[in-house]
């Protein structure tokens, strides 16, 4: 029974490239494997914190949406036009949405660059049988790979700012919705009515 290598296969043209003229890594005393082994571990553990980063994001966008959505059934629905509680409304929905739109998964598929070869997307996508992932992991130029794993982490970083973008503008919407509420408390304690 032979056992998977736990160690990135090289290719020939790849270990002659790297032997052929000392890289600035050699130069400054650090060996060629040494230098690999580092942009590998560089690029997984930015891929790693990218995924941490999305289910964080995530997470939040789904506590604010669960306490926008509590606060506003607790709100009566307004009756003709009551400006605060019409507000308040509309900004309780608005983050709702928001953050909706945050936790939902938006590959579409279209456009992913050709060296692509890392994301999930990228392998559950691929129907025309242009490449094999397999061979691609066996055989692949190591280059190749580290270069797909840069562009799965771009894209993810990519998504990863939109859901913080749209995170922001629900917490904006939902500083607004507390302004009001605090402003309806006031008035009631006052005895009018808004």
């Amino acid at each position: 029974m032979s056992h998977a290598p736990t160690q990135p296969v090289l290719t020939q043209p790849v270990l002659a490239h790297h032997q052929a003229a000392p890289s600035h890594e050699e130069r400054d005393g650090i060996e060629a494997g040494d230098a690999l082994r580092a942009r590998v571990h560089y690029l997984v553990s930015q891929h790693h914190a990218i995924v941490v980063q999305t289910q964080f994001a995530d997470a939040k966008a789904a506590a604010l949406m669960t306490l926008s959505g509590v606060v506003a059934l607790r709100v009566p629905l307004p009756m003709g036009f009551r400006p605060l509680e019409l507000g308040l409304s509309g900004l309780l929905l608005i983050t709702i949405l928001l953050c909706l739109w945050a936790i939902m998964p938006r590959f579409s598929g279209k456009g992913l660059p050709a060296q692509d070869r890392f994301s999930w997307l990228a392998l559950a996508g691929d129907t025309s049988g242009t490449w094999d992932p397999v061979r691609f992991a066996q055989t692949g130029d190591f280059e190749a790979m580290l270069a797909a794993m840069a562009v799965s982490n771009t894209g993810g970083a990519m998504v990863l700012r939109k859901k913080f973008r749209l995170i922001r503008l629900a917490f904006w919407c939902a500083i607004g919705a507390i302004l009001l509420v605090a402003a309806s408390l006031l008035r009631q304690s006052g005895g009018t009515t808004p």
